[in-house]
């Protein structure tokens, strides 16, 4: 009966709203506007800094801890922080005993949130940063993106001693905007960054000329009996952890031979297009006895155009490694081009190893690379992207990124009339078993892609889980303690329903 009551006083009170409200003309609102006060959104509030959040809110809170070993080997891929996923505490924003409070909203949630769950997770033993003045990092840009370049090389070049060839567009001033700098104050921004060893060339070419044109600078920056690599990169090529991609080149190829390093394309068509070639912004490595055999034809590579779709300056260096050299693609897994547009989320949370390479991260879809791996501060490179279990249920938190509770569990495959037959059969004999490293197939498709388009690359996939619940990082800073908070937040429609607020907490 209260129920019914209250909803009569609401009916009500609509109506008499509408009868109070009149046209210009004097004539009273028409019916059609119950529609427009029943829609209108609700009351949004700002917690934590972040804003859009609804008046109820389910917060969590979570303090890791880190166990630093120099067994890195002996760290799972996936780790399980504790049996439960920490409790929720339901907040209502708007009610009286948070507005009258004279605490503010996120004192009195800190104050009154109930358990806050403690865990503990293994990294490898945090190192200083590794010595890379063996390697030249040659990328086209513009003196505009120079502060956003510096943002994203921050994380993996700083006081790694790397070198930098860096090709410009000449500084105009009465063209360019009051935040553009010049070369001498790029320069000193990139000291500032701890990334001293920066060689600027200014052209006219569009980029794709720049590109292929970086052939000469970069065999004239080689320093004998140092450099050992040179590479070519796009300015939102991103390394997780310098350490592993150097690890990983000189230990499975020999520099002293010609060697041609890269990765392909995670979408088909555009592998099975351009062919078998390194794709630039996943990261390009030419080494020094390589660099020496195409640099005599340099300017031949630089004037010679391609013709059709794939006209790049990664297919033209292609073209001339393959027609003056008899060194083809070494394909380095881990190299990632990110051929993905949209929701590229289900590449980031998959539970596979930390990727040595990410690209198209503010272009074919949206990810703050740079402020992911902000955790990198409390609990090194490695933790970037590191995968936990929290508790069972489905939880799980790729680190910086998202924390999610999938409708479906764990290791859930594609729908294939085949397999999924055959796979109901093991279920019954009870000899099924989770999949490792399933990739939720979350980024755009089109009518004309065919089903395994992702799958050589990519697969085990799984299709997007309708029931997922996805709490994606929207703010993280450091506190008076040095311990690093990451806040991640669950939007319905844009609005925030719930937060997880996690600590890692600095050693």
């Amino acid at each position: 009966m209260t129920t019914i009551a209250t909803l009569s006083i609401t009916i009500t009170t609509l109506l008499v709203l509408l009868w109070c409200q009149t046209a210009p003309d004097g004539s009273r609102a028409p019916f059609g506007s119950i529609l427009s006060i029943l829609s209108t959104p609700a009351p949004q509030h700002e917690l934590f800094g972040i804003r859009g959040f609804a008046s109820d809110v389910e917060v969590a809170f979570i303090d890791i801890h880190f166990d630093q070993t120099r067994d890195e080997q002996s760290i799972p891929l996936v780790q399980g922080l504790g049996s439960n996923m920490a409790p929720f505490t339901t907040f209502q924003l708007a009610s009286a005993p948070m507005t009258n409070s004279s605490l503010s909203p996120e004192a009195y949630i800190s104050k009154h949130v109930g358990t806050r769950h403690r865990v503990t997770a293994k990294i490898p033993q945090i190192t200083r940063p590794v010595d890379a003045s063996h390697m030249i990092f040659g990328l086209s840009t513009s003196l505009g993106r120079i502060p956003e370049t510096i943002r994203n090389l921050k994380h993996w070049a700083a006081h790694t001693n790397a070198r930098f060839l860096i090709v410009v567009a000449p500084h105009n001033p009465a063209a360019s905007s009051p935040a553009e700098p010049t070369i001498p104050e790029a320069e000193a921004l990139f000291a500032a960054a701890g990334i001293p060893h920066v060689t600027f060339l200014e052209t006219a070419d569009d980029w794709i000329d720049a590109y292929i044109g970086l052939i000469a600078p970069l065999h004239a920056a080689v320093e004998p009996g140092l450099t050992r690599w040179v590479a070519w990169i796009d300015d939102d090529t991103f390394f997780p952890r310098l350490s592993a991609l150097t690890a990983a080149l000189d230990s499975r190829f020999d520099p002293s031979r010609p060697q041609y390093v890269g990765q392909l394309s995670e979408y088909f068509p555009h592998t099975a297009g351009g062919g078998m070639i390194a794709f630039g912004g996943a990261g390009i490595f030419v080494s020094v006895p390589l660099l020496e055999q195409i640099a005599p034809h340099a300017g031949v590579c630089y004037k010679h155009r391609r013709k059709g779709a794939y006209t790049g300056g990664d297919f033209r260096l292609a073209d001339c490694i393959h027609r003056y050299t008899a060194t083809k693609l070494s394909v380095l897994q881990g190299l990632s081009q990110l051929s993905l547009k949209g929701d590229a989320s289900g590449f980031y949370e998959a539970e596979r190893e930390q990727p040595l390479s990410v690209h198209h991260w503010k272009s074919w879809h949206h990810v703050d690379v740079p402020g992911v791996a902000r955790v990198a501060e409390v609990c090194g490179d490695a933790c970037v992207l590191q995968h936990f279990r929290l508790g069972g249920g489905g939880w799980a938190m790729t680190n910086g990124f998202s924390i999610v509770k999938h409708g479906a569990g764990y290791g859930r495959l594609m729908r294939d009339d085949e397999f999924d037959k055959l796979e109901q059969e093991e279920e019954k004999a009870g000899t099924d078993v989770e999949v490792s490293g399933v990739m939720e197939k979350t980024w755009d498709t089109s009518r004309w892609d065919a089903a395994d388009a992702w799958e050589f690359s990519l697969a085990p996939l799984a299709d997007k889980d309708a029931g997922k619940k996805q709490y994606l990082m929207e703010k993280m800073d450091r506190d008076d303690e040095g311990n690093m908070v990451v806040d991640y937040v669950l939007r319905e429609r844009g609005v925030g329903r719930g937060l997880i607020r996690v600590r890692l907490m600095a050693a």
